[in-house]
């Protein structure tokens, strides 16, 4: 379709990740390369248990004074040791007031600017699998996604890459669907916009049922902040 007139059309130069980390808004943060982090020392079964043992959670140190927003793009799990037992993969995640971290994790994750030429520094706490103790959710708490993987009786594979959108589909990378045989895959799943704003906290759980060791990743974590 076509639309006749005389105004002018502007299109932009740059996409939307390009334009954000030009202005430095843009943080990428990663575990070590090549090395994994395993989900926390309880292995969760049910919601409630990963609630209060999530496998990451971001919270934003910003205060209302001097405020900044969190918008998570991406998050990006490659598998560096399978569960066992357990044959459903789940995923959960929640948005809640405060910071619920009690016992930090053993794995605290730094974010960087992918842009060397901006001065900008995150406010977020980024804390990661094992070690990590948070306290019970709040009446505020809010689930803003939740995805099952590797369904039909399989557990995940090491070489696995599960990838979360969240708001758009810029993000996308090749993927396997085929998620039902042993064969490595790469699943990719959009989910709904994420804002953590001034003293909030989102949790990203991995929990399923009959699980006795659970998981671990190599993590990538692509987010705006501005």
């Amino acid at each position: 379709m076509s639309l006749a007139g005389n105004s002018p059309v502007i299109a932009p130069i740059l996409n939307r990740d390009t334009a954000l980390a030009d202005q430095g808004f843009y943080f990428v943060a990663n575990t070590v390369p090549g090395t994994g982090i395993a989900n926390t020392v309880t292995t969760e079964t049910t919601l409630a248990q990963a609630e209060v043992s999530p496998y990451m959670v971001v919270y934003n140190g910003s205060t209302v004074a001097n405020p900044v927003f969190i918008y998570p793009l991406y998050l990006r799990l490659t598998t560096t040791a399978a569960q066992a037992v357990a044959t459903v993969m789940r995923f959960t995640m929640e948005m809640d007031q405060g910071n619920p971290v009690t016992t930090a994790a053993t794995a605290q994750l730094t974010a960087v600017n992918v842009n060397m030429g901006s001065s900008n520094k995150s406010q977020s706490q980024i804390n990661l699998g094992t070690g990590i103790v948070c306290s019970a959710s709040t009446s505020q708490k809010r689930i803003t996604g939740n995805q099952s993987f590797r369904n039909g009786g399989v557990i995940n594979v090491i070489g696995d890459v599960y990838q979360f959108n969240f708001g758009s589909t810029e993000q996308v990378d090749p993927m396997s669907l085929v998620e039902t045989g042993t064969a490595i895959c790469n699943i990719t799943y959009s989910f709904a916009p994420v804002v953590i704003g001034p003293n909030q906290s989102w949790r990203v759980m991995q929990w399923a049922a009959a699980q006795t060791t659970a998981p671990a990743f190599e993590v990538e974590f692509g987010f705006v902040e501005k």
